[in-house]
Parts: structure tokens; sequence; C-alpha cells
């Protein structure tokens, strides 16, 4: 009869995984990445996860630099380049996320860029622009 088996690299328990987090996770990271194909080409094998969206890409589909994937980096806000955009700009059409904009309504942002610019003239051209459904600047 053998006896218990011992706690070696290979053999970790899930108790000691999950009391030791930094092992769990990395251990997590490797084995859910291993045998996936990138999200985006669907033929590569994934090499990274995006920090953003979760995706598992390939290679070629991974900014580095950013630590994201292609899809968000055409995502990401034009004023802070930190966060998804949820929209554009009313006046210059920028992407811009929540926190680089003010909302004029439910449906029209302005960048702080144009806020800056333009001040409250800005937030009166548009709420006049709604009303005869013409945008100028």
């Amino acid at each position: 009869m053998r006896g218990p088996r011992r706690s070696t690299p290979h053999h970790y328990s899930e108790e000691f995984l999950r009391s030791s987090p930094n092992i769990y996770n990395s251990l997590r990271t490797k084995l859910s990445l291993y045998a996936k194909n990138c999200e985006i080409c669907e033929a590569k094998p994934a090499k990274y996860v995006c920090r953003l969206c979760h995706r598992y890409v390939c290679e070629d589909h991974f900014n580095k630099r950013l630590d994201i994937c292609v899809v968000c980096t055409e995502a990401l806000c034009d004023v802070c380049r930190n966060n998804i955009a949820i929209g554009h700009c009313a006046v210059c059409g920028r992407k811009v996320c929540h926190g680089c904009s003010i909302e004029i309504d439910e449906v029209r942002r302005i960048c702080y860029y144009c806020m800056i610019r333009y001040g409250v003239e800005a937030r009166n051209m548009i709420v006049k622009s709604i009303k005869n459904n013409k945008l100028s600047l």
C-alpha cells in the first residue's frame, strides 16, 4: 500500500495553491493558455492574455508595450490612452472614455480638450445644433 503523495512541484495540493496566490496565479495562467488558439485569428497558439479584455492572443495580435491585444489598442480613448472608449466627442469626433468626457445628454459627450478650447459655448452650440439638426463650429 502506498503512502500519501508528497507536495512536489508536480503535485501541489489545492490548499497549498490557494494559500500562496503567486504560485496559484502563475500556474493558472500557464494552464489556461495550454492548447488554446488565438481568439482573433484562431490559427496560431495563444501566448498572451490581454489585460483589459482577457482575450487569449498570439504574438502577432498583441501589443507588448501596452500589454493589450490589437482590438483593445484600436478601442482605446484618444485622450488618455488608458481606458476603453465609450463614445465619440460631439465636437471633434475623438474616441473618449467615461473619465475624459462630459456628458451633455444621454447620447452626446464632449471631450475635455474641446471643453477647455470652447468652454461653455460648446455645450450651448451642441444644444442649439440638436434643435436645428446641424452641428458646426
